[in-house]
């Protein structure tokens, strides 16, 4: 509103105009700031799904829990090799989600980290799953966020078993030809 006058109509219009344009000002900034939010936020989508395929992506079998023993991500690996179907998992406290065979080795696995105080533990299981008996590699890691706030652990199971059955194989080769060549 243009001002005709300098007396208390004036000083009002003035004023008027005057918040009228920090209002556009704010306006503006919070358009930019809404811009720049969206932004990050399709970014961060992005990274999310990034990491989403890297990890449906490895051979290895990758479960991580929350800060109360829940289950809170599990890729495809880990649900072949542990047979547990991740949607019926999510959400579920892990000593509901394994079954008594899956549970003791790696609460086992938990409880020595536990008590040792460490930050890692790494070892081989042998674990029934699917009438199978699969040797696993499992390494538990503690979670914590750059202030050290425990956030959860973080599970990974390499399934060693055709490796270890073509050592085997590899030994048992070695001695049959150790014992044929006595023969001979």
């Amino acid at each position: 509103v243009s001002a005709t006058s300098d007396d208390e109509i004036g000083w009002l219009v003035h004023s008027f105009n005057h918040m009228t344009d920090d209002l556009r000002t704010g306006k503006m900034a919070l358009e930019e700031a809404n811009v720049e939010l969206k932004e990050s936020n399709q970014e961060l989508e992005a990274r999310r799904n990034y990491m989403a395929t890297v990890l449906e992506n490895v051979a290895a079998g990758v479960l991580s829990l929350d800060k109360h023993g829940r289950v809170s991500t599990m890729n495809r690996s880990a649900q072949v090799m542990l047979g547990i179907d991740a949607q019926a998992a999510l959400g579920r406290v892990y000593r509901h989600v394994f079954s008594a065979t899956h549970l003791d080795s790696i609460r086992g696995l938990m409880k020595r980290m536990a008590s040792s105080r460490r930050e890692s533990i790494a070892d081989q299981i042998q674990l029934l799953v699917g009438g199978r008996v699969l040797i696993l590699l499992v390494n538990i890691s503690l979670l914590r966020d750059s202030d050290s706030h425990y956030l959860g652990m973080v599970l990974v199971f390499d399934d060693l078993t055709e490796l270890i059955r073509a050592q085997k194989l590899a030994a048992w080769r070695d001695v049959a030809q150790g014992i044929a060549h006595e023969i001979k």
